[in-house]
Parts: structure tokens; sequence; C-alpha cells
């Protein structure tokens, strides 16, 4: 049919019920039963008014402004911009859409002349159209069944068939509910046809739509109104949903008060057709509002990268790479990756190309393997065997082991690790092989050689170590072939292999400057975010969305932030739920606003191929994603493995046709990773958990406090919610888009890909491996390359035990091959340090215990630092801190410890080495360091003049990198999985760090300075003074002191506390002055608070917790003005108190009227293991709510921060059979928002469990309040607490403390009670303290000038009478009966405050608690420690010298007194000497404790 000219006719997708798929099959059925041909559905009616409805008339100008609009979506063919042919975008549909959809009602569309132009759509379109046209104008064709079958294939080709597979239903389902529904599928359905005039969509297209990151908050500027919600039942069909979940869709809005509200869908809502019919409908929330976000909010940041997105692109310009010709057959290559595989090494990287960079592989073959066979000693001769009778005796068993073809050669080495029996240096016989012949076992020997070395030596560890490559550089490779492309292993734009290690040179600084090569060339970063679904069904998690931001010719050393960065790239794909189209509003407002490409996906097929294929047209050097290995790897291989993607392995630049096998949930496995090899990937929440320490690690923690950006959180079960409106949907797909983009900004933001360089070039190892956090491995290859370049045998890698288990010639271990080498980088990798532990040898002294399978309990494998037992109290004037620098590092070089120097007697001995010989040479870790050290001084020294602001970030790079490897360095010695592993050297390294701390200490008292604690490598000196002048006079002195007695070793000042409260060991708060350095001359200073240990720092208490514990430390440190020399500090406790006990009655009113914000209650606790495998799971909240997310579809692993909320038993959502154990109340923060009030906090829990034990044990120094005083405050049963503080106080629970001989009396006696005997003058009962006490008048004994006055300690406060003898001692017996018949009585408590359980009962669990919903220990409120500790302080009263160190006098003024009062003194010594004596506590019997030893 033709049109007249210059007007055209537009198709009008979905209005004509010729082409809905009901309306075909009903034809179907008609003509089936008149006996007519499939064919006849393909005749064209040429009635206009039925022509009409098909089409829409316009004339040219509309047509023309309509083709612009669609911004070139009707093109046909798309070619892909890197020439390897037309882009396949996995899309099945025939006959769809493909251009932007004009929503036009045919009832009001104009009568015009038609045009016969009808829409481009896709090449099956076009094939159908021709075949239309063919049908009209010719006669009656003969009908084939060939027809038939076609006609066939193009009907259920319109058909949307899920890709997915599913299990055989024995009986017809229906079309599964969409979540996003109204109430049913059916009225799903009528929505869907009031918007396609009664006909249901026959498939979705894929459009290229420009989607710009739009306000929603400002009506003016949202195409968008959100519909009225409703709660709605889900269908049990649905794959997607909970069928036993309500969902309610909530739009979080921030409000100034906490309401709930009902709201009621009118069904005609569902039905509106046009954004003009749509209106915004403001919500109430349906739970507690959480507290003012941190920052700017994410929807804010967003905008306003679009409106300074054009403005900067403009001037954004990039540098062209320029390259010096090189020679043919060479090949100049930045390497950034390798892999090895069947004993080839694949080099992934960059070369120049013009004047940019591309990709290129090259694979180096023909690599030979390195064994060193040690001779034997010839029992005849004493010698070893010559080199040439053990080649004899190996060639004969060379051939048994299946190796046709090995050369070899005598070479010395050296050898300094800890088998025992290997000589020091030694002629052996290096054995050279390829290494596509079998590997030798580890425990191979023969009769002319005793052991190999080397039979576990990796293809890429030879590789690196023999062509001295140290980290991502330049290389020249020679001699290369170019790999055409049907033979191509790799993904890249250029593949070459080279059959010479040899010929692959690193270049030199010369060389770069002259072939005017970049120092690094810029890279492509590919930022990946993730959302999925999870099918209940069949127990999956689905890929729903996609968002990629790839930036090209990336800088490593652009410090520009993530949100002013240009020439970004993104693309956002999103897929339409099963047997749910997406509705048409979402497509016109997509292709009505601009900012990133978005493309829809019919299916999850489609979406991961579009993926695949857009990972390769960028074909990305470094791969940005959080959790990528702990969840999104792991999904995508999954899911495309179910699927059948051909492209799965672009995901790396490593061609691959074999599935690696796969983990069912969790972490992805070793074997997983490799399939991202050639590409670098920066996981940001390893690289989080590496260099800085926060609550949580999940993307909106890490945002809020590293960004300063409100990330809203989309909880994993409402996803589907969000394809319920156009709105809501748009919504989630800038939610997407925007994580992409916070995973660029935090990777920014974290110097992770240049710092980790710089680590990576001074260790040696894969880039890939530093960004995962494998800091031993990385200490190790440094290790490696340092005794390689000094010709010592590298010791092997072992498995199946400790890397030293082999010290006593034991063949119980496994060579790390193939696989093992997978378990090995795992357990690396794994090896988790508990966010309490300190120092960077934790992981040092963990070991792991036992024989099974099981690993036990980790319990320190040697003995670590000093702690100095610390004087408890608060400290209002200055304390001074000083540190030794790099104690560790700085020991191994002042004592010249080495693997060369130190000599050990081998096996499993704990024998502490000697020191090495000051005589000695230094070993190769002293010089090792020293290089380290030195480098960091000269690079400190630029730093200094920078001559930019980029040189300055690239050397404070480097310094840092410096830095961090050289404190690491002890970390490998006593790594048990390491194969450095050495426990003697690190035994003798903690060893002298203990022995100078405590010589440092007795120092510091015998110079008269007061050491209040001490850890490791730092000390604590209370100065007594309140001039900051004459505090770093004191340290300077002080410090010079200690430096004069080492040569390496340095004492330095590292800050000074204005006010310090001291708790217990590695606890404390303190005040810290802000370069006090800067204010010696008195001039104003400030301060800043800084808390180690504390509960206010520790995850697993509630931001409540937080806010309470910090409010009550700036009290007690509430700045006031220094006294003047010789005046008290006036700080009224009383008046600190009443504040504080007044905030803690508001705070607990607050908390029971609900005005707290929810995420105050939040509790973050860390999974130190699966959850499904811990055996206590039913009392851990964190491990109960981790199986609940884990039901829900989402990925929970061992280190995962587990957030939860502890609700009240009496919530409605709680279910009815609830046990009494607290943990089973345990609910995640979304959760509770979800369930509208349903569930809420405990409130009584939490202000027993979370508010009163840290500010009790804050306030626990000070004398105006009590535990019971602040239970008071909360609301809180005193009575429970009165007798919890003594009996938790009575028990110890440090694991290292200071002999008792050792601590002053003050500090040792002070919960000792005093004697006091009652006069039988005056009848009255007062204080007896010993043998003196300070004199009330000038009556007193007096000796020298310098002594002070005293008075006989034994007399009457109140009448001076003095008692008898015989009164005096029968009082002092009766007193010790009395604590000796509290001892008997044997009385427990729990130490829980909330419990406070007393009893008599012996517990049968050991010191568990007899109440069974109680985690607390019993302990006995009168221990045999006090009682002894009471009877020792009656004897120290009557001791002369001890009195005098009490009294600060001299011993001649209190032997004075005793011998006034000589009878006295007599009978009560002799009282305590006779309780003494019957008591077994301070004998200790040698026979028993070693009667293991007798015969």
């Amino acid at each position: 049919m033709s049109s007249p000219p210059g007007q055209r006719r537009l198709r009008s997708r979905g209005e004509s019920s010729k082409n809905s798929t009901e309306s075909k099959f009903d034809r179907l059925r008609r003509i089936r039963a008149t006996g007519e041909t499939a064919l006849s559905l393909l005749k064209d009616d040429s009635d206009d008014d039925e022509d009409d409805a098909m089409y829409m008339k316009v004339d040219e100008d509309e047509y023309q402004r309509r083709i612009q609009q669609s911004g070139g979506a009707m093109s046909d063919f798309v070619v892909d911009d890197d020439g390897a042919g037309y882009a396949d975008e996995g899309l099945d549909d025939i006959g769809g859409s493909t251009g932007k959809q004009a929503k036009l009602k045919s009832s009001k569309t104009p009568k015009k002349t038609p045009a016969a132009v009808k829409e481009s759509g896709r090449i099956g379109t076009l094939f159908k159209n021709a075949q239309l046209k063919s049908t009209s104008s010719s006669a009656a064709k003969k009908v084939t069944s060939q027809d038939d079958e076609e006609f066939m294939s193009s009907l259920m080709n319109d058909l949307e068939i899920p890709l997915t597979p599913s299990k055989p239903a024995n009986k017809r389902r229906h079309a599964p509910a969409t979540p996003d529904s109204a109430s049913t599928y059916s009225a799903r359905r009528r929505a869907v046809a009031a918007t396609t005039g009664g006909r249901r969509p026959v498939g979705m297209a894929t459009p290229r739509a420009v989607v710009s990151v739009m306000d929603i908050s400002d009506p003016s500027d949202d195409p968008f109104a959100l519909p009225p919600t409703k709660k709605v039942r889900h269908d049990s069909d649905n794959p997607y949903l909970d069928p036993d979940a309500d969902v309610v869709i909530v739009k979080q809005e921030p409000v100034d008060s906490v309401e709930a509200a009902d709201h009621i869908i009118d069904e005609s809502m569902m039905m509106l057709d046009g954004l003009e019919e749509l209106e915004g409908v403001k919500e109430e929330p349906l739970y507690a509002q959480e507290t003012e976000p941190r920052g700017q909010s994410w929807m804010e940041v967003q905008n306003a990268m679009v409106r300074q997105a054009p403005a900067l692109e403009e001037a954004s310009s990039a540098a062209p790479a320029v390259a010096e010709e090189v020679p043919t057959g060479s090949l100049r290559m930045y390497w950034i990756d390798a892999m090895e595989k069947n004993g080839n090494v694949y080099l992934f990287g960059k070369m120049a190309q013009g004047s940019s960079f591309q990709s290129c592989c090259v694979q180096v073959t023909k690599l030979e393997r390195n064994v060193f066979l040690l001779p034997r000693i010839d029992a005849s001769t004493g010698e070893r065997f010559d080199a040439l009778d053990v080649h004899r005796d190996f060639e004969q068993l060379a051939l048994r082991q299946g190796i046709r073809g090995f050369a070899c050669k005598p070479v010395e080495r050296k050898y300094a690790f800890e088998i025992a029996d290997v000589p020091a240096s030694a002629e052996y016989l290096k054995v050279v092989y390829d290494f596509s012949q079998p590997a030798l076992p580890i425990d191979i020997s023969s009769t002319t050689f005793e052991r190999a070395f080397g039979t576990t030596y990796s293809a890429l560890e030879l590789f690196l170590l023999k062509r001295r490559i140290m980290g991502p550089c330049w290389l020249d490779v020679a001699g290369v072939r170019v790999v055409e492309s049907r033979d191509r292993l790799s993904w890249c734009r250029a593949e070459y292999t080279v059959d010479d290690a040899k010929r692959v040179v690193v270049l030199s600084d010369d060389a770069i400057a002259a072939g005017r090569l970049a120092r690094t060339p810029p890279l492509t970063t590919m930022t990946l975010s993730l959302k999925t679904v999870m099918n209940h069904k069949d127990n999956a998690n689905e890929v729903v969305a996609v968002s990629v931001l790839v930036h090209r010719n990336a800088s490593l050393d652009d410090t520009t932030p993530a949100a002013q960065r240009t020439g970004g790239e993104q693309t956002t794909v999103v897929r339409q739920l099963t047997g749910v189209p997406l509705l048409p509003d979402f497509m016109r407002a997509a292709g009505a606003t601009r900012g990133m490409t978005v493309e829809v996906a019919k299916t999850e097929a489609a979406l991961l191929n579009l993926l695949m294929a857009l990972m390769q047209r960028a074909d990305p050097d470094v791969l940005v994603a959080h959790n990528f290995y702990g969840f999104d790897l792991s999904v995508l291989l999954h899911r495309m493995r179910a699927l059948r993607i051909d492209g799965w392995s672009k995901l790396g630049r490593l061609r691959r046709s074999q599935w690696p096998r796969t983990q069912a949930s969790g972490d992805s496995s070793w074997a997983e990773r490799q399939i991202v090899a050639g590409r670098v990937v920066c996981d940001t929440y390893l690289a989080s958990k590496d260099l800085i320490r926060a609550k949580s690690y999940s993307l909106s923690s890490l945002a809020s406090q590293e960004l300063l950006i409100h990330r809203e959180e989309i909880p994993f079960e409402r996803i589907p919610d969000h394809f319920a409106s156009a709105k809501l949907l748009l919504h989630f797909v800038r939610h997407t888009a925007f994580d992409a983009f916070l995973a660029t900004a935090l990777m920014i933001h974290l110097q992770a890909l240049p710092l980790t360089k710089q680590l990576t070039n001074l260790a040696g190892n894969l880039w890939a491996r530093t960004l995962m956090g494998a800091r031993a491995e990385r200490n190790e290859y440094l290790l490696l390359h340092e005794f390689y370049c000094n010709k010592f045998i590298r010791p092997d890698r072992f498995f199946g035990g400790n890397n030293n288990s082999n010290n006593n010639g034991g063949n119980n271990s496994k060579p790390a091959t193939a696989s093992l080498s997978a378990e090995m980088a795992e357990a690396i990798d794994n090896q988790d340090v508990d966010d309490d532990d300190e120092a960077a040898g934790a992981a040092a002294v963990a070991e792991t215990t036992g024989g099974g399978s099981k690993p036990g309990k980790r319990k320190p494998a040697y003995l670590g630092g000093l702690v100095l037992e610390p004087k408890r109290g608060f400290y209002d004037r200055f304390v001074l801190l000083l540190d030794f620098n790099s104690l560790y590092p700085s020991i191994i070089q002042e004592y010249n410890i080495c693997f060369t120097t130190v000599r050990r007697t081998g096996g499993a001995s704990d024998a502490l080495p000697d020191t090495p010989s000051p005589d000695l040479a230094p070993g190769i870790l002293p010089r090792l360091l020293k290089t380290l050290v030195d480098r960091r001084r000269q690079v400190k020294q630029l730093l200094k003049r920078p001559t930019s602001a980029e040189e300055a970030a690239q050397l404070d790079l480097r310094q840092r990198a410096l830095k961090l490897t050289a404190n690491s360095m002890y970390g490998c010695l006593g790594f048990t999985h390491s194969r450095f592993y050495a426990k003697p050297l690190a035994m003798l390294i903690t060893a002298r760090g203990r022995e100078i701390l405590q010589a440092t200490r007795d120092l510091a008292l015998s110079d008269g300075l007061e050491v209040i604690y001490g850890d490791t490598d730092s000390i604590m000196i209370a100065t007594r003074t309140a001039e900051l002048a004459d505090v770093y006079e004191l340290g300077a002195q002080f410090k010079k002191r200690v430096n004069e007695r080492y040569r390496l070793l340095e004492l330095d000042i590292d800050g000074v506390f204005k006010r310090l409260l001291l708790l217990k060991k590695k606890k404390y708060a303190a005040l810290q002055i802000v370069s006090p350095e800067k204010h010696l001359d008195g001039s104003p200073y400030t301060t800043k608070l800084e808390s180690k240990g504390l509960d206010l720092v520790r995850r697993d208490w509630c931001g409540l917790s937080h806010d309470v514990s910090d409010y009550v430390l700036k009290q007690l440190f509430a700045d006031q003005p220094p006294p003047a020399m010789g005046e008290e500090m006036d700080n009224d406790e009383n008046a600190v108190m009443s504040r504080v006990h007044e905030h803690l009655t508001k705070v607990a009113a607050a908390v029971r009227q609900g005005k707290v914000p929810l995420d105050k209650y939040t509790v973050h606790k860390g999974l130190t293991k699966a959850p499904e495998n811990y055996p206590d799971k039913k009392s851990q909240p964190h491990v109960l709510v981790a199986l609940r997310l884990r039901e829900r579809g989402e990925a929970v692993r061992s280190g995962d921060t587990v957030p939860y909320i502890i609700c009240d038993a009496k919530c409605a959502a709680m279910p009815q059979d609830l046990g009494s154990s607290y943990a089973e109340r345990a609910r995640h923060p979304d959760e509770i928002q979800a369930s509208q009030g349903a569930l809420y906090p405990d409130y009584d829990w939490y202000l027993n469990q979370q508010v009163l034990p840290p500010c009790a044990r804050l306030l626990e120094s000070m004398e105006a309040t009590d535990m019971p005083a602040l239970a008071q405050c909360l609301g809180l049963d005193p009575a429970k607490y009165r007798s919890a503080a003594s009996s938790s106080q009575a028990a110890a629970d440090d694991a290292l403390r200071t002999l008792d001989s050792q601590i002053p009396d003050s500090e040792r006696f002070k919960l000792a009670a005093q004697f006091t005997p009652v006069c039988t003058q005056c009848k009255t009962q007062y204080v007896c303290e010993g043998i003196a006490r300070p004199s009330s008048s000038s009556s007193g004994v007096a000796g020298s000038s310098s002594s002070v006055a005293l008075d006989s300690g034994l007399a009457c406060t109140h009448c001076k009478y003095l008692p008898t003898p015989a009164s005096l001692a029968t009082q002092l017996a009766l007193q010790i009966r009395r604590h000796i018949r509290s001892y008997y009585a044997f009385a427990m408590q729990c130490d829980e405050p909330a419990c406070a359980l007393r009893t008599r009962i012996l517990p049968v669990s050991g010191t568990r608690c007899l109440r069974p919903q109680c985690t607390g220990r019993m302990h006995e409120i009168y221990p045999d420690k006090q009682l002894y500790h009471q009877i020792q302080y009656f004897a120290a009263l009557l001791a002369i010298d001890r009195s005098a160190t009490r009294l600060e006098t001299t011993a001649a003024q209190i032997l004075t007194l005793r011998d006034r009062h000589s009878e006295h003194i007599a009978r009560l010594e002799a009282v305590v000497d006779g309780y003494l004596a019957v008591s077994a506590r301070k004998f200790v019997d040698l026979s028993s404790l070693f009667s293991f030893c007798l015969a």
C-alpha cells in the first residue's frame, strides 16, 4: 500500500489486536477448527480502518521530530566499536520494539493521509513485514509444512520464556505473581491492560535510553508521582518472595516525628495511563526514624555530579601516549598481572599502540623446574657423595618418575632455615627440566642424596625471581611471535608468545626515559554494582540489575576525588522480572532524561550477555567492586553457568572453556578467583579491612565514615517491590548506578591502587594478591627475592601442617602443588585477626592446636610483649607517653637477629636461642630492614620540600609503603603458614622486647619517676606537674639516658596527656594535647579525646551506649584552666557525678518513651567463622541473625560484620514459642523497620546490658558514685547491683599479672578491711594504723629536719589511750576469724550486673551461672586470695620497712616507735604469724607439680 508524498505513518505498538499474543491464539484455534492453515494469520487486511488502527498518520516534520527524539534508537544494526562485528545483546525477542515508545491511544489518533512507513525494528520484524507484503500482493500459494513450522517458530518467539532451568511440573501452573502487584497476578494484568489498550505486551525491547540522576525530592523535577500503596499478600507461586511473608511498599523520607499509617490503594490508580495522570502522595513513615544522616545524601551528590559534568567534560583532555620505536620482533609492555597454567606463565598488561594504549598478553613457554639435590654422607669415607655419583643415581630415578629429559650441574648453595641437619653451605646437584614433565615427590631421596629442595617451586615464582621482576613495571620482551586471532588464548587486543624466559628483561629507568614511556601508563577501570533477588524455589540469587562505570586513561597518581572526575561512561542494565514486563511509564521517563545509559533486558540471560559484551568492549585493566570476592563473583559465575552463557570467561583475560569448581555458597573459591586473572581486582571491602578500622565494612557504613555520604539502604527482600511503579524502578536504577560510583570513590579515597602498587613493587609479588590483603604472602616474596639474590636454597611450601613440620625430617606434610597451592592461598587469605588484637605481630603468636582435621582454638605459641601492671585511677596532671620507634624491626637490627646468625637446635623445642655474637656480620634480615628504613628516611626528607602536590602525594605513598613493609616483617616469622616460619627467631625478638621495656621501667624508677603503665613498646610516666615545658624537659632528659644504652633503638616522646583515666591493661582514655612541641612557650593548645580498648570504641556496643559513654568521658575530661604550681586541681567530683546522674535519668526516660532513634540500638558483631559452624549458635545473636539473612538469600561469610537489635519478647511479631535466651530475640534492623511497629527494641535489656556496664566501668575509680547509684538513675533495681561490683572486682581476668610483691601496698591492699578495735577506755571504735601514724600535733616523735612527726598507730584516735596488748591481740584474732568465716561460707555471685544471682550452691557446669538465660560467670564473693591478702595486710601494718614506705619516712623513726611498744607489737605479730603459718596458700608443693617426672 502506498502513501501520499509528504506524509508518514508511524506504527503504534500494542494498539492493534492483530499483533497481540492472545489474538493469535484465538485465531489459531479458529482456523484449526475450520481446517484452514496457519498462514491465514499472516494475510494482511487491506481495510483502511484496521490499517489506521495499526498506524498513526503524521506529516514529514512530525516524523523527523520523532526520529530526532528517539536518539537513533530506530537503527537496525549496531556495529561494535572494537570492530569485532555486530554486538549481540542476548535478546531473543522478534517483533519487539527497539525505539522509544510514544504512548498514544488509538482513540486520540487524528485521521490524516496515511503514510506507509513502518517502524524500523529488529531483523525479525523486517522479515515479517516483507512476508506480510508478499502475502497481500500475490495470489494464494500452496502452503507447505515448512511455512507452518516457520509460523509457529515466529509465534513462540513472541512469547516470553525464561531461560532459567526449572524442574518439570506435572500440572499446569499459573504465571508467577509479580512482587510489585497490587494484590494478585490478575490485578497486575488489569493494570497492564489499562496502559496497553487492553492487550498484553508481547515483549520488552532493549532501548538505549539516557537517564539522568534527577532529584525526586523536588516535585517540580519529578516525572513521576508515587501512587498510594497498600499491604499485599503475595501469590504462593512467586519464586522471588517468601510465600509466608507480607510485603509493604515503603518509601523512606526524613520526618520530624515517629508515626505509623496504613495506606489503602485504589485499584483504579494502577490503571492510570501517562505521566500526567500520576500524582505524588506523601507517605508517613512506618517505623522509627533514624538519626540525622551524616554528610550529604547520595541523591544530592548524584545531582551535583550531573550539573557539573558538562563543564568539566569540556575542560578535560587526555594526554596522548608517545613511545619510541622498538625493533621488529621486540615488545615493550607494562605488566600488571600474571598467572601460571600448565607450566606456562601468562603476562597481562598494556602496550603502546599509536597515541593510546591497548591490552596485550605474552605467553612465556618452555619454563624449567629447578631442583637441588643434597648429596648424602658416604658412611665409608665420611664425606658427601660427589655430583657424578648423584647424577648416575638420579638418572635411574628420573626414569621411574616419568622424567624423560633433564640437565644438571653441580652448584654451591647456602641454607639457613629450620631443617637442622642441612649444612650452612654445600655443593648441590642442580637439576632442571621442563614443567611439562611431572614434579618430583617432596620426600624423594636415594642412596646418594638425602633430600631434594625446590620440588614445589612454581613456574611463576621462578620466573619472577630469576628475571628480578619486582611488581608492575615495564618489560622488554625480545623475540616475540604474534599469535593469530584463531589461535589466541586470551581476550586481549594483542597476544604474543616467547619461548625463552631470558628474553624478558626489566626496563631500566634510563631506558624508560629514553623511550619516552610513562612510568605508569594510564589504566582502564570498570566499577561493578550488582543487584540480585532471591528465587526461593531454586534457592538461588538471580541478577536483576547491574551498573558498570568505566574510566579510560585513569592515572594512578591522580588524586582528584571521584565526584570531580570526568570521562566516565556509565551503563546500567535492568531486566524485567520473570513473566512481568516493565512498565511503559518507566520506558518513557528513561527516554526523557539524560545522564547515563540505561539498557533494558527481557531476561537474566540477556542481561548477563550484555554485561559480558560491555566487559569485552571496555577491556578493563582494573575491576572495582564492593565485596566482589565475597558475593558478586560467585553469583555471576553460578548464574552464567546455570544459564549457559558462552562468554563467561570474559570476566578475566584468559579464554576458558572448562568451568572451575564452584562453591555452593559463601566466598568465592581459589579456582573461581582465577577466572578474573589478567584483570586486577580492587575489592573495596577487602581494601577497607586492610587499610582502615570501622565498625562495619558495609558500603553504607564506609560511605558515611569515609566519604561523608549517606547511602540509602534498600533491603534485599524489597528489591522486587521497586518494580511496582515507574518512579520506584527509576529510583532503584539510580541507586544501583550510584553504588558503582561509591565503590570508585572509596577506592580513590583510600588510595588503594597506588598504595598497593607501591607495596607490590617493594615485595615483588602479584598486584592482585596485594589488593586481596595477602600480607603474609607479600612478606614471603620479599624474602624470596632477597635470599635468591644471595644464592640461598629457599624453603619449600608445605601444607597439611605447619610449614616447619619438616624440621624433624618427617614426611607427613603434603607439597603445595596445583590444588594444594589453592588451599594454601585460601589459608593465607583467611588469616583474620580479631578486632581487639594489637600490634603487627598479632598473627605471629596465633597457632592452631589439635591434631584432627578441625582446627582448635588459637592460643599463644610463645610469650609476646610485656604489659606492665597499670596503676588504675584518674590522673589530672600531665602524663608523658614515650614510645620506641619500630621496636621489633629495631631489635632485629640492634641484635643482628636473622636466619643466618641465630643458632637453633631444631625440632619443636621452645628453648630460647642465644643472642648472636656482636662480631658476626649483619644478616640478611637486618640488612634488608636497614635498606627499607634508610629509603624511608630519604623519602621523608624529599617530602619536606615537594615540588608539587602530585609529587607530595606520591612521596607520602612511598614512605607509607616502606613503613608498612618494615613493620610487618616480624609477623611472617611467627605465622605458621609462612614458608619462613621461624618460631625461635620470633621468641628471641619478643624476649629482647620484654627486657628492653623492663629495663626502661627500672631506669625510670631509679630516677624517681612514677611509671603508671607500660605496654610492649611504650611507657607512661605521671609527671605531677602542670607546666608543659617542664614535661618536655623531663622527657628529653629521660629519653637521652635510654637511647645512650642502644645503638639503633630509639625512644621518643609520643604524646602528652593532659588528663588520663587508666582503667586496666589496654584500656584507658586520655585528653591528648595536639602538637605539644609547638606550645612549649605557654601558648594556648588544643586537645583531643583518645581512647583505647574502651567499650565506646568497640563495635559490639550499640550507638546509645557509645553516646552515653562519650558524654561521661567528656564530663570527666571537662577542660579547665591549669592550676598554678603548688595548687590543687579544682575538679569538683560531686558536681561532675551530679551531671552524669542527671543525664542518665534523661536517657532512661527517652528510651522508655521511644524517643531514641532506631539505629542507636544497633549492635555490630563480626563472624569469626561461617554461621552454620557455630556449635552454640542459639546463644549468639549475631549468628542467628546471619542465619536469617542466609534464608533470605543474602551472602554472609566469615569475617562479615552482622548488625542486630534485641527486640522485646512482648512484640506482636515475636513467636509464641520463644526461648528464654535473648539471642533468639535478635533481629536485623531492616526487618524491624519493615515490621510497621510490630517489632521494637527491648528497652530494659539495653539499659541493663548496654548502658549501665560501660558507665560503671568508666566511673569505677570515682568515689562519688557506684553501680547501684547508676542503676537507680536508669530506673533499674539498685539492690541487684550492691554486691555485684565487689564480686566482679575480686575476679582477676587479666591474662598477665605483675607479681604481688612488685605492687605497692597502697594498690595491693586497696580492698582490704582495716583493723578497727574498740578502745577499752572510751568504748569507741577507731582505726588502728599499725606501728605509726602521722602526728596530729607537734608532740610526736621527730628525727631529722626532713622527718615527719609520728604518733603511735596503736593508740585510740579519740582519747589517745593505748589498750593493753592482750586486748588488741584478742580483737585482732576475732577480726581475722570473721574473715575466715566469710571465706568458708563459700557464697558465690554472678558477675553479670543484670543477674547478680547470689547462692551457696556449687554449679555442676563449672563457673556458669545457674540461671539458664544468663551468660554470666559465678565467682566467689570472698575468695581465698582475698583472705590471704587480708591477713598479709595486718602483717604489713606491723612491718618496719613497709610502714616507712607508706609514711614516706625513715626506718629509724618507725623503729623508735616500735621499741616503745615492743610488747604490743610482739603479741599482734604472734597472732598474725599463727594464722599465716596454717595457710597453705604461700607454699608450693613442687613434688606434686612435677610428679609426672618421677619414675
